[in-house]
């Protein structure tokens, strides 16, 4: 694990930044194409509303959701909604993003049909963004003793359901062997609090503790105040 952290949001911007444009230009000369998964929330917001200054050929990139809630993607809650709409039509209009949503009446169906229309991300990933919430969860992995076998430990990358402590319940999201098949895995988080958190995960065993120690790839922790 390594630790890097920032005085302001853009100073931890520009550094991810490069480092994402980096990423995706040397798989895209590489293979010919670049995947990137992208969490949701508040504070990434500012970073992917930014993607719009990179240097990418975003028609090679395709863009899929660490996690996502059981709302229609045209909602406020959706991270779909609101990372489409961070990341401008620049973007967008050329970038192949995936929905985790496709029939928001069944979970079941849903879940079917979106582990087949996100194959792509299955594989080797040019770059997977994490971010972590207050209880220690990571994407939409949280600490229940009836998801962490499926969720934590299975050994088969694939997209599963889930239960968050907090509405909207319903979730869908990659599992641990989906999120660290990838050449680079970060962690994005900010403030004391979540710092602190961080720091307890191992000891207290919470659902961030299983990509700590994660050597294949190293997870980067990029903290600020």
């Amino acid at each position: 694990m390594k630790w890097l952290e920032y005085d302001s949001d853009n100073l931890l911007a520009d550094k991810i930044l490069n480092l994402i444009e980096e990423s995706l230009n040397r798989d895209i000369v590489e293979n010919g194409k670049a995947s990137l998964l992208l969490s949701g929330g508040s504070s990434p917001l500012f970073l992917y509303s930014r993607f719009a200054e990179l240097d990418v050929n975003w028609s090679k990139v395709f863009i899929g959701l660490v996690d996502e809630r059981m709302v229609s993607v045209n909602s406020k809650m959706s991270n779909y909604y609101n990372i489409k709409k961070a990341l401008r039509n620049k973007v967008i209009s050329k970038v192949k993003f995936l929905s985790l949503i496709e029939k928001i009446d069944d979970s079941v169906e849903n879940l079917i049909e979106i582990n087949n229309l996100n194959k792509e991300f299955f594989g080797l990933k040019t770059l997977v963004l994490l971010g972590m919430g207050l209880d220690g969860h990571t994407a939409s992995l949280f600490s229940n003793p009836q998801q962490a076998p499926l969720g934590l430990t299975d050994k088969e990358a694939k997209i599963i359901s889930s239960i968050s402590p907090s509405y909207p319940f319903k979730r869908v999201s990659h599992n641990k062997a989906s999120l660290v098949n990838t050449k680079r895995l970060f962690l994005y988080i900010k403030g004391s609090e979540k710092r602190a958190v961080f720091n307890s995960a191992t000891k207290a065993k919470t659902p961030i503790a299983y990509f700590i120690n994660q050597n294949n790839p190293e997870l980067m922790v990029f903290w600020t105040k």
